[in-house]
């Protein structure tokens, strides 16, 4: 609901019944610009309820990589608008994870984020470097700081992954076999978040931003090789 006025989203995909990661993913997106270190895509959408552009622009600096998206509200109705990323990074026993924050959504039915608690369990309180869990995990967390470092001991090799301007939410996937078959225990997804999960049926839409026609909302995301220990 926006502004005393409800809006409903067809499910996107044919395999969930709601409207999931918005809509970029999977559309066809227009090469900008390509040049030896930058690389920019625009995507356009114009739907029944959200109209707006967006630009996404990689870029190479010495051992970063940034990625920023760019949204633009083309619509006459303010909306809510929120940005986020899904990476894949790659997973066995042995991978860390530091990524503080104040609490956690549960999981409930249908892969939907449920009660907001404090207190969380020893294999997903990543305010210490903890390993990933080799079970299935599907939760956001709140209250971050836009940071976190993810670390493979095995070969002497860290990320840190951050946040311009810093991103108050983060999930965390980690599939299994019975919902991948094919699933192998080698990767898991740390998704940095503009907003809160089911912001969209919060009060005051969360921290979800309303943007009026014109309006943009820009996030950056940066991935940098460290060196010292986590």
């Amino acid at each position: 609901m926006q502004a005393g006025k409800t809006y409903h989203l067809p499910p996107n995909t044919d395999w969930d019944p709601h409207y999931l990661h918005g809509d970029g993913w999977l559309n066809e997106w227009q090469l900008q610009q390509a040049v030896h270190d930058e690389l920019q895509l625009a995507y356009q959408h114009r739907g029944e309820c959200y109209c707006y552009d967006v630009l996404q622009t990689f870029s190479l600096h010495d051992d970063c990589l940034r990625l920023t998206l760019a949204v633009t509200h083309r619509g006459h109705t303010p909306l809510p608008y929120g940005l986020g990323w899904h990476p894949y990074f790659p997973m066995n026993h042995k991978t860390l994870l530091y990524a503080p924050a104040d609490g956690y959504w549960v999981e409930r039915e249908q892969w939907l984020s449920g009660a907001h608690r404090t207190v969380r369990p020893a294999a997903l309180n990543f305010n210490q470097a903890t390993p990933i869990p080799s079970h299935w995990v599907n939760n956001g967390f709140s209250g971050w700081n836009g940071q976190a470092i993810i670390a493979w001991p095995d070969a002497a090799c860290q990320l840190l992954l951050s946040t311009e301007p810093a991103a108050p939410c983060y999930f965390v996937f980690v599939s299994d076999t019975q919902f991948d078959p094919q699933y192998q225990s080698d990767y898991f997804c740390f998704e940095p978040m503009s907003h809160g999960p089911d912001d969209h049926h919060r009060p005051g839409a969360g921290k979800l931003n309303i943007l009026a026609a014109g309006e943009t909302l820009q996030l950056s995301m940066l991935l940098s090789v460290l060196d010292q220990q986590v």
